[in-house]
Order: C-alpha cells, then structure tokens, then sequence
C-alpha cells in the first residue's frame, strides 16, 4: 500500500519538537541567552517560516545584537503568512530603525486593521507620523488607539506631544495628566515621559515627574539637569540652580552638561567665561 503521507503519530512528533523548539527559544529570550534563542526560533523557521511566535523571538534576539536588520526578511515572509498585527508591529518597528519609514508606514496600517486590534500599532504607527511632522494624521491614528486602551500611558503622552506641535496646550496638558496617572512605575519609562512633555514645553507636569525621578535615585543626574532646566522655564531660577549646582558636583563631565542645558534652555543663562559660570555652579 502506497503511503499518501506521513502517518499521525510522526505529525504529532514534528509538532511536538516544534513546540519543543519554541519553548526553548521563549526560555532563552526570557533568561537573556540571547544566541540560543535566535539558534531555537531560527531552528523552527526553517521548516515553519511563517510561525509568528518564532519569528518574534527571533526578531528580538537579533535585534538585542544590534542585527535588527538581518530580521527584516525573516520577518516578512513571516508576516505575510500570519497576517498578525504583533508581528507587523515589530516589522514595522524594525523597518522605521532601518531607516526605511515610506515601508514602515504601509506595514503599520496593515497592523492596524487586524482584527482584534493591537494598540501597540496604533502607538507605533502615530507616533511614527508624528516624527514625521503629519501631526493631524498622527492624532487621528493616535485617537482610536486611545478609544481601544484608554489608559495606554504611551499612547497619552505622544498624543499629547502632537496636540502641543499643533498649538493646542490645554488638551496637551490634559493628555499628559492622564499620562503621569497611567505611568508605569519604572524610571525609563517615567524619564521617557517627562522628556516628551518638557521637549512639548509643558514644564510644570514634566519638573513634577523630574522631581519624583530625583526623589527616586538622587544620583541620576539627567533628571537632575531636566528638572533644573524645567524650573528654569517655569522662572524659578534659585531653585533651578540649586538642582544644576548638585548636578554639576558629580563630574566635570557633568559639570559641562549643567553648563549646556543652562544656556541653551529658553530662559536660561550664558556665561562669556568658564570661570564664571564656575563661580555659579561650582565646577
């Protein structure tokens, strides 16, 4: 009798070294064994190049190797069979890094009319047109991830940071209200946030959160300086050289940082002589 393919008990045995082979790449992506993760994902994408999960895990394994761009082509046949939002997502994320926005753009309006929706596309895909300058297109994007994920703090903030480029404060500051409420509680992301609303002017909300991030870890001299060129925005110029006076203390590196951000902030200080400015900060 002539085989008309393989029997049940070898397909369930490809099936089971497959998941076997994911299971081992989730595991070594998860502990930081960044080589074995790549060499388990890529293992199931020779026989399944359109599995999802494995062309995830080894997209971020490449990625982590500063090889984003080796992913890209794996990643598109992948995508193309899946057709799922969170692989279109990483593939757009990947193509915007590459330099290549006209095709990260076309990946993430495909992402975001997956059903069910990806918020995360909808982050990617606006904030992406917001560096761009299309912000009208960009809070439009932006608006329906907000309606999907209404407390998406990453959402919030880009959202507000577009409303700031086209002059509209109010809702800016409402949007990044909502943001620090919504913040996840880790430093990163708290600096990235209070970055993005002090580079849209909103200095009160951002030195409240450069504040927490001092409270925090006092060594961190970057929200140290923000905070300091914050204040010095808001007009509170003694307190805004106290925090550049201890930022500038931690190095001479440092003390050259506090000397930039000083001058350079809106109403800041220039000093014609390094001694002076010295004579001020103390460096």
């Amino acid at each position: 009798m002539i085989s008309k393919g393989p029997t049940r008990q070898a397909a369930t045995g490809q099936a089971g070294g497959v998941e076997a082979a994911l299971q081992r790449a989730a595991s070594a992506i998860q502990s930081g064994n960044i080589t074995e993760a790549e060499r388990a994902a890529f293992e199931v994408l020779k026989t399944h190049p359109g599995d999802a999960r494995a062309a995830h895990i080894y997209g971020r394994a490449l990625h982590a190797q500063g090889r984003g761009q080796d992913a890209i082509a794996p990643l598109e046949r992948a995508a193309q069979q899946s057709r799922n939002p969170i692989l279109e997502t990483q593939l757009g994320m990947l193509l915007r890094g590459a330099e290549r926005p006209s095709d990260a753009l076309k990946v993430f309006e495909r992402a975001i009319r997956r059903q069910p929706p990806f918020p995360p596309a909808f982050l990617e895909y606006g904030s992406l047109l917001l560096a761009l300058f299309r912000y009208d297109e960009a809070i439009g994007v932006l608006e329906r991830g907000l309606a999907l994920a209404p407390n998406f703090a990453e959402i919030l903030v880009h959202l507000g940071t577009a409303y700031a480029a086209r002059g509209e404060r109010d809702r800016a500051a409402a949007m990044f209200s909502r943001a620090i409420a919504n913040a996840p509680g880790d430093p990163d992301s708290m600096f990235i946030i209070a970055t993005l609303m002090k580079n849209s002017h909103c200095f009160g909300q951002a030195s409240g959160l450069f504040k927490r991030l001092v409270d925090i870890n006092p060594k961190d001299n970057a929200a140290r300086i923000n905070l300091g060129v914050c204040l010095l925005e808001l007009g509170e110029t003694a307190a805004a050289l106290d925090q550049l006076r201890a930022a500038s203390s931690a190095s001479t590196k440092a003390f050259g940082d506090v000397l930039g951000a000083a001058a350079s902030a809106g109403n800041g200080r220039f000093w014609l002589s390094r001694s002076a400015a010295k004579r001020v900060f103390g460096g």
